[in-house]
């Protein structure tokens, strides 16, 4: 995988709080750019899928990693784009939390030469994802 971006954010919560946002799905419009809605298959766990519209085409992802109130990995396919989203949570001291987002992202067959193009246009569409979730979190 190359990455797209990669960006970390403090948040005045500590992780556990931060978590019940980053993974309640109704909300996740709030903070993710471009998403309409998201709604997950089932429980939040390793395998769930999530179905999602953004900008206007239906899309999934996968939970493939889940540490709950550490680590959150989203996995998606498109016909020549993989993508990996990872979100690590650490404690930063008194009642913060640290919360890193990478983005890698891989292109093959027919889309391989649009890669740089693909992960610039993630980098700047989500890379501000982070800044989103703390402006709502301290609302």
């Amino acid at each position: 995988m190359v990455t797209a971006f990669e960006t970390t954010h403090r948040i005045a919560l500590a992780p556990d709080a931060v978590w019940t946002v980053l993974t309640d799905w109704s909300r996740a419009h709030e903070w993710m750019p471009g998403i309409d809605a998201l709604v997950p298959d089932g429980p939040t766990a390793v395998g769930t899928t999530l179905r999602f519209t953004a900008h206007g085409r239906d899309r999934t992802s996968t939970i493939a990693v889940l540490e709950p109130g550490a680590r959150l990995v989203l996995h998606s396919e498109a016909p020549g784009v993989i993508a990996d989203y990872t979100y690590t949570l650490v404690a930063a001291g008194a009642g913060e939390t640290d919360v890193t987002l990478v983005a890698d992202v891989v292109t093959k067959g027919a889309m391989r030469p649009l890669g740089p193009t693909i992960r610039s246009s993630i980098a700047k569409a989500d890379s501000v994802q982070l800044e989103r979730l703390a402006a709502l979190l301290a609302a």
